[in-house]
């Protein structure tokens, strides 16, 4: 019995000798300076991992801000980056900035004059967005300036991953850095992130424009500036929690991105279309919109298709993109999901009868609710406001006149035709 207990004991025993007296084998030099080397090296490539994703990821918040602005401060600094004062300087702040991968990437491109172009274009829609009448141009601006910058800043981040890659050889970085494959997938990630924090940034801008408030604008764009250029600076005081930030703001911008594309989707279905008519005649399609009535008119005849969005409306999203469109069956709301799927909701009529109302910026229709005295609304554009008096008579919907700023407006304009002695045509009606 006290040989079996103590076989176990011994076996473990023998165990550790084993592997102490392998440990203690003497290894040869060669192959133990070469472990160490690749040790050394994958240390090396993970540290300078890291440090990318740092500087890549945390100017993106400051450059989905402002982003003529951002690509204007990377080619400034580029630009002092590569004197001889930036390139001799002892100072590790100064270090630091010389010797991010994104400045370096910056430093290739960029030239006075295409400092002065994009400070020019920080400029301009700095200007255009600052304002109510001028935010019309401003908010076609800003989806440019989103569409360009984007892109730009997705191949600034190629070349600082592909050129992580070239400071190891090929083995190391299949192991531990950024082969060309992924490369190109972090760029494409690092575009589509900064893109969806750009399309919540342009969401607030149009609930900005859209607010009634003086000089809102004004503040809300100086504001985005102030803040860009404090990412900047915290990018240079703590790469780690920039990053950090950027991450942060890239989730919720994710979480909100489909609120965000309709509210962009209603400025530019809705609010803008009257003024991207001019520039597309195709927006202009009155009454009967084609390709909107093959859409969703299921092979029956279709009176009537335009764009809506809804406002308040059952089963619908708060500024969910969709078409009014009448058919033998009846008005209804219809929808397509992001799988193309066509859902048609009726628009029902109560004892009262519709109502239209003109707005300054788009067509209410109302339909009343028999449970409630809020109506369900829907928003048309005013593209189709020429034949107004034929969607009434369609709709069988009474005419609500004006409301709002187009009231006030109207108003002004009777006031004024008084002063003159000729009455301005038509009234408001409550």
């Amino acid at each position: 019995m006290k040989l079996k207990r103590f076989l176990p004991c011994s076996g473990r025993a023998f165990g550790c000798l084993v592997l102490v007296a392998g440990l203690l084998v003497p290894t040869p030099c060669g192959a133990a300076a070469r472990v160490a080397e690749e040790l050394g090296g994958h240390v090396r490539q993970a540290e300078e991992t890291g440090r990318v994703l740092q500087q890549v990821l945390g100017p993106m918040p400051a450059v989905a801000s402002a982003p003529f602005f951002g690509l204007a401060v990377l080619s400034g600094v580029g630009l002092l980056a590569d004197t001889e004062t930036a390139r001799t300087s002892q100072n590790p702040l100064v270090r630091g900035v010389c010797d991010s991968v994104m400045v370096q990437r910056a430093k290739r491109y960029t030239s006075v004059p295409l400092f002065l172009l994009l400070c020019g274009l920080t400029l301009l829609t700095y200007l255009a967005s600052s304002g109510k009448i001028h935010g019309v141009v401003g908010k076609m601006l800003r989806a440019g300036e989103a569409g360009t910058v984007t892109p730009v800043y997705a191949l600034l981040a190629l070349g600082a991953f592909t050129g992580t890659a070239a400071l190891s050889e090929p083995p190391k970085v299949a192991q531990m850095g950024f082969g060309l494959p992924s490369a190109f997938l972090l760029a494409l990630g690092v575009g589509l992130g900064l893109g969806a924090m750009m399309m919540t940034r342009l969401a607030f801008d149009v609930l900005i424009w859209l607010t009634p408030v003086p000089l809102i604008d004004l503040v809300f764009e100086t504001l985005k500036k102030v803040v860009s250029i404090g990412i900047f600076i915290l990018c240079l005081i703590s790469p780690a929690l920039a990053a950090a930030l950027a991450l942060v703001l890239l989730v919720v911008s994710l979480l909100v991105y489909g609120w965000a594309m309709r509210v962009v989707g209603f400025a530019f279905r809705i609010v803008l279309r009257p003024w991207l008519a001019r520039l597309v005649p195709s927006l202009r399609s009155g009454l009967l919109d084609d390709r909107l009535a093959a859409r969703y008119g299921s092979g029956k005849k279709v009176q009537l298709a335009v764009p809506a969005t809804a406002l308040a409306f059952p089963g619908a999203r708060k500024r969910q993109s969709g078409a009014l469109v009448l058919t033998e069956e009846g008005l209804a709301f219809s929808t397509t999901s992001w799988l193309g799927r066509v859902r048609s909701r009726p628009v029902v009529q109560a004892e009262k009868p519709l109502r239209l109302q003109r707005g300054l910026l788009w067509i209410e229709l109302q339909a009343p609710r028999p449970d409630s005295p809020r109506p369900h609304r829907l928003a048309l554009p005013r593209t189709i406001a020429a034949d107004y008096d034929r969607l009434c008579h369609l709709l069988g919907a009474e005419d609500g006149g004006s409301t709002g700023g187009a009231r006030m407006l109207q108003k002004l304009g009777d006031k004024l035709g008084d002063l003159r002695g000729t009455k301005v045509p038509g009234r408001v009606t409550a």
